[in-house]
């Protein structure tokens, strides 16, 4: 259900929540007090004055100490932003489907070109969150920096945003995702972006599911079309660097420590430059808030792991180790990146991980069955090994890696060749075998000229393995 309370992330309060339970305190609005019936003239708020002079019209005509004037108190404020957000709409199917008609309708759904990949991103206070976003960028491939990160703070202060709340336009749900599809939708972000601050309300993650939907069926619209190759699977990840409440109160208390103590040298040297000195950072308790604050965008945000790809990444480490564990979260996993009906199409090829994780247990099947069932051939075979092949590798253990050639005839029995590789890798050796075939000339016809050559078989191992630690330290102590 659509919750009102969107725009509590100013509240305050002493509750505070564990880092994994979502909070109990919250509970959502009923429909007849978040989607208005109406929106008569007599609802405009109290800030507006009114030209006839008299006591009567605006909803904050009663709020003590303000007059029928353009100056409004901050009591008037108050009063005003909660008539506002009542009468926002909170229905996600109005506000999502009102601004997708609306980009259709201006833009074409020819040019409803979105990102291929977008990386939903949060982060807990002191989680080091602008620390890994360019790793995070450079571990998919996004180009960091304006052209690959879209911050959602940022987006609210631009001049487009300056200029729609200037019109009057409320500071809601429906203003950030307009701000934010207008947005996705710069040529720059084509090949993936990440959106560091959204969603943060449960009506945002409705919107988010509805966007993923709506691109699909753009893919399938355009698929067979000239325009398919601008409409590729989407690709939607969810990631959230966590660390608990006092760790984030520490780290965000020591940063401040920190930025106060450079800000100083700054200012005594005048080398260097200032940096943003942020409130929580020097209060315990407002970098509480700013935890509680954080942790129940998180539990709205954990909705999404039944729609999408969800990385909960523990940042409660040193950032080398946290960085290790975004490039395990983030390792490139098909059935999320490619098509549909190209994945169909190769799966039945089997991966290089499948394929190790049984070639063990095969490997020693097929040795006892070949000394089970083809004795005299197996026995042969390691006799060969141990005269032709075992000498030429022991001739390179310093290099580790020998090539031996053979005409032997042995290995044109495919049982054979495949019996050798088989005995080597079981012990330890990395081979390769290489059938080689060359037409060698015999006689030539006097009369026609014409030459006749008969067929030569060899095969060419390459063996390598690891080389002795001998000569590594001759060349480590020159």
């Amino acid at each position: 259900d659509p919750d009102s309370s969107s725009g509590s992330t100013g509240s305050t309060g002493s509750t505070h929540t564990s880092p994994l339970t979502p909070p109990t305190t919250l509970t959502p609005p009923t429909a007849q007090q978040t989607t208005p019936t109406s929106t008569p003239s007599s609802s405009t708020p109290s800030t507006t004055s009114s030209s006839s002079g008299g006591s009567g019209g605006g909803s904050g005509s009663g709020t003590p100490g303000t007059s029928n004037s353009t100056v409004s108190t901050p009591n008037s404020r108050r009063d005003d932003q909660v008539l506002a957000d009542q009468l926002e709409v909170k229905d996600p199917d109005i506000i999502f489907n009102t601004l997708w008609n609306r980009l259709q309708k201006e833009r074409g759904r020819r040019n409803l070109r979105f990102p291929k990949e977008i990386i939903w991103l949060m982060g807990a206070p002191g989680a080091g969150k602008g620390t890994n976003t360019p790793f995070i960028s450079e571990a998919r491939g996004i180009s960091f920096g304006s052209a690959g990160t879209i911050v959602m703070s940022d987006l609210l202060d631009s001049e487009e945003a300056r200029t729609l709340k200037a019109q009057g336009r409320l500071v809601g749900d429906q203003l950030v995702l307009e701000l934010l599809l207008n947005e996705l939708l710069r040529p720059c972000y084509q090949e993936g972006v990440i959106v560091d601050g959204f969603p943060r309300t449960p009506l945002q993650v409705q919107c988010v599911t509805k966007l993923k939907r709506h691109m699909l069926e753009l893919r399938k619209e355009f698929f067979a079309t000239p325009l398919g190759p601008l409409f590729r699977r989407p690709g939607f990840r969810v990631a959230v660097l966590f660390v608990p409440e006092e760790v984030s109160v520490q780290r965000q208390l020591e940063r401040g420590r920190q930025t106060r103590a450079h800000n100083a040298r700054v200012r005594a040297t005048g080398e260097g430059r200032l940096m943003e000195e942020r409130e929580t950072d020097f209060s315990e308790e407002a970098a509480r808030e700013r935890y509680r604050i954080f942790n129940l965008h998180f539990n709205t945000l954990k909705t999404l792991r039944n729609y999408f790809t969800f990385h909960l990444i523990n940042a409660n480490c040193d950032l080398a180790e946290v960085q290790s564990r975004i490039l395990r979260e983030f390792e490139y996993q098909s059935e999320n990146e490619i098509a549909v009906e190209t994945l169909d199409a190769i799966q039945a090829v089997p991966l290089v991980a499948d394929i190790k994780r049984h070639a063990r247990q095969a490997l020693v099947r097929r040795l006892d069955s070949y000394q089970s069932r083809q004795r005299e051939l197996f026995h042969e075979v390691i006799t060969v090994l141990q005269e032709e092949v075992i000498p030429a590798v022991q001739l390179h253990a310093f290099s580790g890696d020998a090539i031996v050639r053979s005409d032997n005839s042995l290995w044109t029995n495919e049982v054979a060749l495949m019996m050798l590789m088989d005995v080597l890798s079981e012990r330890g050796y990395h081979v390769t075998a290489d059938r080689q075939t060359r037409r060698v000339p015999v006689s030539v016809d006097p009369h026609t000229f014409q030459i006749t050559c008969r067929t030569e078989v060899s095969y060419e191992f390459r063996i390598t393995f690891e080389a002795t630690a001998l000569r590594k330290q001759l060349y480590t102590s020159r």
